[in-house]
């Protein structure tokens, strides 16, 4: 799904980066197992990563990362614009930068 994304990205002329090594988990699927220790940690350290980078709008493909960023970073201090890859979809498309994809009639 990531590379579908990332060229449509690149039809769209979208300027983007993709962190790589340095990104790291979000942490809240062991949020929801219950460990808060492991999560906040986490939420700290990714905090200063994507702030140290001056990331202003985080784009992703997962609902729960997209969930966590949005909603539980800010207590972190994240203050990103959160967007999830498909409302970017449809704003590119609304936007004219890309075209949707005819619909198969099979």
């Amino acid at each position: 799904m990531a590379r579908a994304f990332v060229k449509v990205l690149r039809a769209a002329g979208v300027r983007f980066a993709i962190l790589g090594p340095a990104e790291g988990s979000t942490g809240e699927c062991v949020r929801r197992a219950g460990n808060e220790m492991l999560f906040q940690t986490l939420a700290q350290g990714l905090v200063e990563t994507l702030n140290g980078m001056q990331v202003t709008r985080i784009v992703t493909c997962d609902p729960h990362a997209f969930n966590s960023l949005k909603n539980e970073y800010p207590e972190f201090g994240g203050r990103w614009e959160v967007v999830h890859h498909t409302q970017l979809i449809d704003m590119l498309v609304r936007e004219g930068r890309i075209r949707r994809a005819p619909r198969s009639t099979g």
